[in-house]
């Protein structure tokens, strides 16, 4: 008998005891095909009991080949492949006289482990018995063949070494014990799940305007920024509810949900939260997950994560358009260093960003076409800018974080002069304002008598009206009292009594909404927590009008 069969003899045994006894097994089973267990450690222990025994029963025919020089497959006394021509007792042979059988029966206990069934161990059984009975036949023709050296060998090395099996069977049993206790707990997890998620699920009727939620504890938080897991998205209703709620105990236990009245679902999302300091990273993980948004819970704000906002947060830094001229709100010292009312709310804005800032120098006659220039020469504008109808039209402008009025400065000595705008409406009163701004409009509009004079640099014009240039400057309330407090030729007659009312404001470009949401927030929370009262009070300002 030559290599072809051999050949033959392996592909027999192949067909037979890898894939034929398998495939029986998994027929009788009843699983589906293809079919995986749930439990994990049933998927472990079946593939390291199918690959060790595989592995013991190849090294035993291919130690066959080479030592004994002949093939395994026997069939009950008629050879059916070439046979053993030496006796042997070593390599794999040392532990039992039929290593190969050994290696096929664990290869059997892992594709039991594997289905999981009681019906396959019948297949295993009857195989088992067969193959026995063809060892016996085998044993016959050995002793025939190799006398007295087989007789020696047999006493000394068992048919199958049984503590082998023993630890094949005690490896299933831990198998079964694991997979029981594993089951056991996925049941009780299970069943937690489904509490949880019916009690989101009535908790969201009751909230369809939208929620997040600590399913650990049924409250809803009221800070941080909640970003929702790309894994969970678009899950929607009831019956997806336990796959979010799942996903939310393995990470942080957050669920967000909200009712959408267009298509009549309710959505939920496994929720991230990041706290309220790192904007940044909520808007990262945001994109990261494909999100087009993140909410701020103390201020119900969205943040786009591709928006004006997600823009600064890239960069790192804030840029804000101001004049520098208008003390106490904005004023540029020589060194290039900002002080003011509105550069410290300026860097409020920053810090509630996280990222830096940085002023960028602007004037009263280009500060609307600096807004509106593209490129974009900073992000808002700051300092003294008053809120008016018309700025609105064309830019947005955040909410008032502090009153505003025209008035004016005269000379002390003249104080009692002006009681009225009438007083300054005069041919004789030279009126000085500086150019383009809305103290240059109020005098042109309102002011048809007075001599108007314009001065370009408007932090220069209250010592000109102290030194007898000028009589009168229009200003307003905010910048006033700064003058009067350091220069004591001047004075501010009408202070209380202001021509106009308004408050002043942050301007920027339409299509920055989201700033403009940040901003607003931002100016909320100063008058909450009195900080912006307090500014009010160090620069002498008036905080709002009685």
């Amino acid at each position: 008998m030559g290599n072809k069969s051999h050949i033959f003899g392996y592909l027999l045994g192949l067909l037979i005891f890898v894939i034929g006894i398998p495939a029986l097994m998994w027929l009788v089973s009843g699983r589906p095909w293809p079919y995986a267990p749930d439990s994990a450690v049933l998927c472990v222990v079946s593939l390291v009991l199918a690959v060790c025994g595989l592995a013991l029963s190849i090294y035993s025919i291919v130690y066959m080949r080479i030592v004994g020089k002949g093939n395994p497959f026997d069939a009950y006394g008629h050879e059916v492949a070439p046979r053993t021509k030496h006796l042997m007792t070593s390599g794999p042979y040392r532990l039992c006289r039929n290593p190969m059988l050994v290696g096929i029966y664990i290869y059997d206990a892992g594709v039991l482990v594997w289905l999981w069934s009681v019906l396959p161990l019948l297949i295993v059984l009857a195989e088992v018995i067969l193959l026995t009975l063809q060892v016996r036949s085998e044993e016959k023709r050995l002793e025939k063949d190799f006398g007295q050296e087989y007789l020696d060998y047999k006493k000394r090395v068992g048919r199958y070494r049984f503590w082998i099996l023993f630890a094949v069977l005690t490896i299933c049993g831990t198998a079964s014990f694991a997979s029981c206790s594993s089951n056991e707990d996925n049941a009780t997890e299970q069943s937690n799940i489904t509490t949880i998620a019916d009690k989101v699920w009535a908790f969201s009727q009751a909230h369809p305007d939208g929620f997040t939620i600590d399913i650990r504890t049924m409250t809803e938080p009221t800070e941080g920024i909640a970003v929702s897991y790309a894994a969970t998205q678009n899950s929607h209703n009831r019956d997806q509810l336990d796959k979010v709620i799942s996903h939310a105990l393995q990470h942080e236990g957050y669920v967000g949900g909200w009712y959408n009245s267009e298509d009549g679902l309710y959505y939920f999302d496994s929720t991230k939260l990041f706290p309220e300091n790192d904007l940044k990273g909520a808007v990262q993980f945001g994109k990261e997950n494909g999100q087009y948004s993140v909410f701020i819970l103390s201020t119900y704000t969205d943040i786009p994560c591709n928006g004006k906002v997600a823009e600064i947060l890239d960069r790192g830094t804030i840029l804000f358009g101001t004049t520098g001229d208008y003390r106490p709100l904005s004023f540029r010292e020589a060194n290039g260093t900002y002080w003011g009312f509105g550069i410290e709310v300026a860097k409020e804005i920053a810090n509630k960003l996280g990222v830096k800032s940085e002023f960028k120098k602007t004037s009263w006659p280009t500060l609307t076409a600096d807004v509106l220039t593209e490129p974009q020469l900073f992000d808002l504008a700051i300092g003294g800018i008053t809120i008016t109808d018309a700025r609105r039209e064309t830019m947005l402008m955040s909410d008032g974080y502090l009153a505003n009025g025209k008035t004016i400065l005269c000379r002390a000595s003249e104080a009692s002069r002006y009681k009225s705008l009438a007083d300054i409406d005069k041919p004789e009163v030279r009126v000085m304002v500086n150019p383009g701004g809305l103290n240059e409009k109020f005098a042109n509009e309102n002011l048809t008598h007075a001599n108007i004079v314009v001065h370009q640099k408007n932090e220069e014009i209250p010592t000109l009206v102290a030194e007898g240039q000028a009589d009168v400057m229009i200003t307003e309330i905010t910048e006033a009292p700064y003058y009067v407090q350091t220069n004591t030729r001047l004075a501010a007659p009408l202070l209380n009594a202001p021509f106009t009312h308004g408050e002043i404001g942050v301007l920027m470009q339409k299509g920055q909404e989201d700033l403009l949401q940040m901003v607003n927030n931002v100016i909320s929370q100063m008058k909450k927590d009195g900080s912006l009262p307090k500014l009010h009070e160090k620069y002498g300002l008036v905080y709002a009008y009685e």
